[in-house]
């Protein structure tokens, strides 16, 4: 399912991060070959990727099979010619639920973007999480929206914080 922006729409010489959705984890051969056509298709416009980001609400009970699929996809795609930064989207109710899922699968992706939102708003509950966010153990971004909500919020971060990635509030 395509949305987003059309690669036309970039201009040539873009550089862009990939993102991914998954409803479910299945065959990482299967993404693979999805992902190298959707890496062609982007090609023609002089787009090229510069990472794969994934995007599954991964329920927590399942970080562990989720961290193994990572784990399966990137030989897929290094024998497809892709190699590429792999990260995943967060969701800190995983921090709290299975801390040693989330360790895990941080361990398979370069990062994790740890959306503090709903809605594109910050989440109602967020400061309670600050004390799990500082003790990441793993590189991981800091995922906030447009939502003037964020306006003159200070984020937790430790020596694995690795950045901020806004999400446009697009419907």
């Amino acid at each position: 399912m395509k949305r987003g922006v059309a690669p036309i729409d970039l201009g040539s010489s873009s550089e862009v991060g990939a993102l991914v959705r998954l409803y479910e984890i299945d065959e990482p051969a299967e993404l693979a070959t999805q992902i190298v056509y959707l890496r062609d298709q982007w090609a023609e416009y002089q787009v090229e990727f510069s990472e794969i980001q994934l995007d599954f609400d991964c329920p927590s009970s399942r970080l562990l099979e989720y961290a193994q699929f990572i784990a399966e996809l990137r030989p897929q795609l290094e024998n497809l010619n892709i190699d590429l930064p792999i990260s995943t989207t967060g969701l800190l109710t995983w921090l709290e639920d299975n801390p040693e899922g989330a360790e895990a699968l941080g361990a398979s992706v370069e990062y994790v973007a740890y959306q503090l939102y709903t809605n594109f708003d910050p989440l109602p509950n967020l400061k309670n999480y600050y004390p799990l966010i500082e003790n990441i153990e793993y590189s991981y971004k800091i995922g906030i929206s447009t939502s003037h909500g964020f306006d003159n919020i200070t984020y937790p971060k430790n020596e694995n914080y690795y950045g901020q990635l806004i999400f446009l509030n697009v419907i």
